[in-house]
């Protein structure tokens, strides 16, 4: 390298050199042909324009003796620009990079079109360490197979004998590893929305092209990944729960009643999922967990016993009516709520018995609407909903929707309430909904609910189901409501829960999983 180094300072010195001479000859032709008076101005402009054409260049001759000391020689940018556009990796797992691409770029253009992971052909000491941490995807419930960290570990103790075009091909490959990686943790590895379209959660901002940037410069590549990630008490009680259970793993531990894989394997899931949602919540705030049919209610952020509402839910029919995934918040209690029968609904059951019943309607306490007007019981009328009729269910013990409601605005039209059906809540599967959420204690989560609101205490909840008017209450701060699938959850005393795959989620994430990023990959912001 030193011989390089000194061989670009000749080239500069020479170039330099020849420039200054050409400057002299001219002027001297100048002061040759000009008279006194356009002598002397021609001179200035000469001498004007032949210094600045000697600054460009010396400033050509230091970028040639920068990029030699950086490593930037024959041809690197180019290679590296050959190797982002390249249609293929077949050093790849998933070797189609489009959907790394663009950011990729913008992480090459703030480094001038360098190496991001090495210098003087030599990997970086982030370079190691970002290699590390690849390897030990596995402690997020990620395969390191997905970041081809193997391949690139044994690539890269080559990588001073190799080519410009090979140590290219392995910076971008590692570069690609790196985005997919740092995304997987701050967003999912897969995209929620081909699972569950109405998971339409906000997550954190995360532009992962300034996190390589971050990267590349840090003596901690691995405090700026674990900042990518979920900090829900739960979340890293996973953590910590996998690494058990991998050490069980490895000493060959495992019962029939209790599979080891099998519960790595679920713990892995659940960290997937949880990063979907938000990174962090403010409390109070409630959770629902579809597969053990319970709702929390958080009143401070450490998701401790004693901060925690538990209550059972009845949760949506697993054949026909699963409840959704959301993220979604309650803006509002309304106590006495009437039911407006959501035209599905309508349409599959109210109609047809109706029909075979004309006093159906009047001892389930339904009325007709055609807009905002009830309209007669009749045939005809009967005949049209779901089209221009609406149903609509009185408030009273009769109610569907039982005294209380928790209004929260979502595309699904999913929300937490009441029911007359107490029985349901002993039932051990309590998947019985047309896939809203049946709470077991309404009554303490309104209360929950409702303390942001000083005026409204116990009493005046009492007072309001006690009164048979239908009434809103608008909260001044909406409650978050995660509502989410855990088939094992851990214990905040240790141990763990483990639920039935009630919906069958578990088989289709795994299968997306295992599918890597084969399946369509929207472009990584």
């Amino acid at each position: 390298m030193r011989g390089g180094v000194k061989a670009t300072q000749d080239v500069g010195f020479r170039f330099s050199a020849s420039y200054q001479k050409e400057t002299d000859a001219r002027i001297c032709c100048w002061r040759r042909g000009a008279g006194p008076v356009r002598h002397h101005v021609g001179e200035r402009a000469a001498t004007a324009w032949f210094v600045a054409r000697s600054a460009v260049a010396g400033m050509i001759a230091l970028w040639l003796l920068v990029a030699t000391a950086t490593g930037d020689t024959g041809g690197m940018p180019a290679a590296l620009q050959h190797a982002l556009n390249a249609a293929g990796h077949p050093r790849m797992r998933w070797g189609d990079i489009s959907d790394v691409r663009n950011l990729l770029s913008r992480s090459y253009v703030m480094r001038s079109w360098r190496p991001l992971w090495s210098m003087n052909g030599r990997l970086t000491q982030p370079g190691r360490q970002v290699l590390a941490e690849l390897d030990s995807a596995r402690a997020r419930g990620l395969d390191p197979a997905d970041y081809d960290a193997a391949a690139l570990d044994a690539r890269a103790d080559s990588l001073p004998a190799l080519d410009v075009a090979a140590a290219a091909e392995f910076d971008v490959m590692l570069s690609a590893a790196t985005a997919r990686h740092a995304h997987a943790l701050s967003r999912g590895r897969v995209d929620p929305h081909l699972l569950h379209p109405m998971l339409d959660a906000p997550t954190d901002s995360v532009d992962v092209a300034a996190v390589l940037d971050q990267l590349t410069r840090t003596q901690r590549p691995d405090t700026v990944f674990r900042n990518l990630e979920p900090r829900h008490a739960s979340y890293l009680r996973l953590v910590d729960l996998l690494a058990q259970y991998r050490r069980l793993a490895g000493r060959g531990v495992s019962r029939s009643a209790d599979s080891v894989p099998v519960r790595i394997r679920q713990i892995e899931l659940a960290l997937e999922r949880w990063r979907w949602l938000p990174h962090s919540a403010s409390a109070p705030w409630i959770v629902v967990n579809v597969p053990a049919f319970r709702l929390y209610a958080l009143a401070s952020d450490r998701e401790e016993p004693g901060d925690m509402l538990r209550m059972n839910v009845v949760a949506g029919q697993a054949a026909q009516h699963p409840t959704p995934l959301l993220v979604t918040s309650i803006v509002a209690v309304q106590f006495h709520p009437p039911w407006i029968v959501p035209r599905p609904i309508a349409i599959r059951e109210i109609r047809p018995l109706a029909l075979r019943d004309s006093a159906f309607l009047g001892r389930q306490h339904y009325e007709l609407l055609h807009g905002d007007t009830v309209v007669a019981a009749t045939r005809a009328n009967v005949l049209r909903i779901g089209a221009v009729i609406d149903v609509r269910q009185a408030p009273g013990p009769w109610n569907a929707l039982g005294d209380i409601k928790f209004v929260t605005p979502n595309a699904a039209d999913v929300y937490l309430h009441d029911t007359p059906t107490r029985q349901d809540f002993v039932r051990p599967e309590r998947d019985l909904s047309h896939g809203c959420i049946r709470v077991a204690e309404p009554v303490l989560l309104a209360e929950f609910v409702l303390q942001g609101e000083p005026e409204w205490t116990r009493d005046r909840i009492d007072d309001a189901l006690t009164d048979s008017t239908t009434r809103v209450v608008p909260l001044r701060r909406p409650i978050p409501v995660f509502v989410v699938y855990q088939t094992l959850v851990p214990r905040e005393s240790g141990g763990i829960l483990v639920y039935p795959d009630v919906y069958g989620y578990d088989k289709r994430l795994e299968a997306f999983l295992r599918a890597g990023y084969a399946h369509p990959m929207a472009p990584i912001p």
